[in-house]
Parts: structure tokens; sequence; C-alpha cells
């Protein structure tokens, strides 16, 4: 009878222990998730500052120096920036949802 109640302590042991480490990794995947939400608004940002500027390059009749504009350059570097670093919390994101091999 005792080795019945220790099996079924281990058992259960065994079973919170797993649901913990499910709570865990589902609580860092939605703390990558609310992070790629803030990169790609940071994203939607720079696409409106770069809207902003083209508009203002080609009010002023400038349009032919957007290659050379360092502000459009610098943009558009921030924003492959940006989408890097969300590949690299989707891969977080994939990793964390594989299961544990034990």
């Amino acid at each position: 009878m005792q080795d019945k109640w220790e099996d079924y302590r281990q058992k259960a042991s065994e079973l919170i222990s797993k649901a913990i480490d499910s709570t865990q990794r589902l609580t860092k995947i939605g703390q990558i998730r609310v992070d790629i939400l803030s990169l790609k608004r940071e994203i939607d940002r720079q696409f409106t500052l770069l809207g902003k500027h083209v508009y203002q390059l080609a009010k002023e009749d400038r349009l032919a120096s957007l290659a050379d504009d360092e502000t459009l350059q610098n943009t558009v570097t921030k924003v492959d920036e940006l989408k890097e670093r969300i590949a690299q919390k989707e891969a977080q994101i994939e990793e964390l949802r594989k299961p544990k091999t034990e």
C-alpha cells in the first residue's frame, strides 16, 4: 500500500513539474510576442517617418537624390535591423514550442 502512495506522489510530482514547465514556456512565448508587436510598431513608425521624408523631398523637387539621401538610408537600415530582430524572436518561439527531449 505504501508503494502505491509513493507511486501516486511521484506521478503527481511529475505532472506538476510538467505543468510548471509548460506554463513557463507559454509565459516566455507571450513575452516574446509582445516584443514582436513592439518591434512591428517601431517598423510602422519608421515607415511613417520615411514617408514624411520622401514627401518633403518630393515637395522640394529633390527626389532624384533619394539614392544618396542619408536619412533614407538610415531608416532603411533601421527597418532591416528591426525585421531581423523579429525573425530572431520568431525563431525563439519556434524553439520554445519544440517538444522537450528528456
